[in-house]
């Protein structure tokens, strides 16, 4: 409708340029300055109304170069969207991390992230301004060029060198913008950095791994994961069940992870299981080992654990009671609700044992000791075949278990160093700051320059000038 009005009005003024042209050109006035508008006025009408009647001819060949070239606006969108989403988190995640240092009293480090910061909001800025002038071009691109024809055509070309440009950038940047996320990727391509620590955030906290009972699990392994299962953090507790995700090179995801710890061979689930927002980090009242917050692990798999030995929180039945004796004497009550074999224990090293079934020797009919190793540790399981009932378990080890070790057979995955890919934290934040802003300003602005250029000069191929009426009498 727009594009059609457009046209009408470019054809009754190329019309009246015509017939003024033909009336100049009949005029008998010896002013050489008007006469020689007479025939440019014929031309330039005649000119204007093959654009007028070429306009679908001209969008249809705009569409099939885009086509051809497999440009795709929905790409260009994708790309700024994520881009732009990229930025937010950064610019999220230098507050977040400023914060944290705060915590850390170390309060001073955050003055450095502020030009960084005003960096980040100039190539927002930037990219908010080319996303809308790609939606005014790809919206409104047929109706520009309709306008331009319509600018073109105004007699005595007043108007014709606006109506060339609009023209040529309707068409130069219908085609060229598109082509911007390749450009940019062609030239950034090295720069590229993760973004793990946008998506998941970050955090130094102080992991304190329990059992069912509260009781601490040494020596344990916590793995940290996102939601959709790859690996983020991979840390080992020590003797007191505690892990220091510790700024500068260790940290933790803040969002968006899920937990699993893994103990003298079993793999256990925890509560909390996932975080999709960190809240239950616990500020501390005083740092230590540069953590900030301190996270509680429960682990109701394990019902005991020591350096060597794990007691199971037997499912399916209920524990009415159960005592540890010197470390190396269990003494466990079950009320089993249903037939099967239990997994009871777990135990690391060559120690004998004692099994007594309310209170008499068990028959070998129902035990069953299994073997393996765990890093480097030799395990042995324990498995009973119960039956629905209360039973009276005693385990008595005969021999101390052995402590496990697993420094030297373990490799650690540290969460900033190994899945953020950096040495330390304010060199991720540094890096990436630059990145965008060479991304997102630096490059666009010289595409966008090139593509004016571009425009320009198919704007003088149309024919634009600097309008000017010379009037000379000869």
């Amino acid at each position: 409708m727009f594009n059609d009005w457009f046209l009408l009005v470019a054809f009754n003024l190329a019309v009246l340029s015509y017939y003024l042209g033909v009336l100049i050109y009949a005029l008998p006035i010896p002013w050489y300055g008007i006469k020689r508008w007479g025939p440019l006025l014929i031309i330039d009408g005649i000119f204007s109304a093959i654009l007028i009647f070429s306009f679908n001819i001209l969008i249809q060949a705009v569409n099939y170069i885009f086509s051809t070239l497999n440009l795709s606006w929905n790409d260009f969108i994708a790309w700024t969207n994520a881009v732009i989403s990229s930025i937010f988190s950064l610019m999220f995640f230098i507050q977040l991390v400023g914060n944290m240092l705060t915590r850390l009293s170390l309060g001073f480090i955050p003055n450095f992230f502020r030009p960084l910061y005003s960096l980040l909001s100039y190539s927002l800025t930037s990219l908010l301004l080319i996303q809308l002038i790609a939606m005014i071009i790809r919206l409104h691109y047929t109706k520009l060029i309709a306008l331009g024809i319509a600018l073109f055509a105004v007699p005595f070309r007043i108007a014709r060198t606006a109506g060339a440009i609009l023209i040529s950038f309707s068409i130069v940047f219908y085609l060229g913008l598109p082509l911007l996320p390749l450009f940019v990727q062609s030239f950034a391509q090295s720069q590229e950095v993760s973004t793990a620590a946008y998506i998941y955030g970050v955090s130094f906290p102080r992991y304190i791994i329990e059992g069912h009972n509260g009781s601490i699990v040494p020596q344990s392994i916590l793995y940290l994961y996102s939601i959709n299962g790859s690996l983020l953090a991979k840390y080992i507790a020590n003797p007191n069940g505690t892990i220091y995700a510790s700024f500068p090179y260790k940290g933790s995801p803040s969002n968006y992870y899920k937990m699993k710890v893994e103990y003298l061979g079993y793999l256990f689930d925890t509560i909390p299981h996932s975080f999709i927002n960190n809240f239950t980090c616990n500020s501390m009242k005083s740092p230590t080992n540069n953590t900030s917050c301190t996270i509680n692990i429960h682990v109701p798999g394990i019902l005991y654990a020591s350096p060597c030995l794990v007691l199971l929180n037997v499912w399916n039945a209920s524990i009415k009671n159960f005592k540890v004796l010197k470390s190396n004497e269990i003494l466990l009550l079950l009320n089993v609700s249903k037939k099967g074999v239990y997994e009871i224990m777990s135990w690391s090293g060559n120690s004998n044992i004692e099994i007594l079934l309310n209170n008499s020797i068990i028959s070998y009919d129902r035990v069953t000791i299994d073997s393996t190793e765990w890093y480097a540790n030799e395990l042995h399981y324990l498995k009973i075949k119960l039956d629905k009932g209360l039973w009276n378990i005693s385990v008595l080890l005969n021999d101390s278990c052995r402590q496990v070790s697993l420094d030297k057979d373990v490799i650690e995955v540290y969460y900033i160093r190994d899945t953020m890919n950096t040495s330390n934290i304010l060199e991720l934040v540094e890096y990436s700051s630059s990145y965008y802003f060479f991304s997102s300003i630096i490059l666009p602005s010289s595409y966008l320059v090139l593509l004016t250029v571009i425009s320009y000069g198919v704007a003088l191929l149309l024919g634009g000038r600097y309008p000017r009426i010379p009037l000379r009498m000869f």
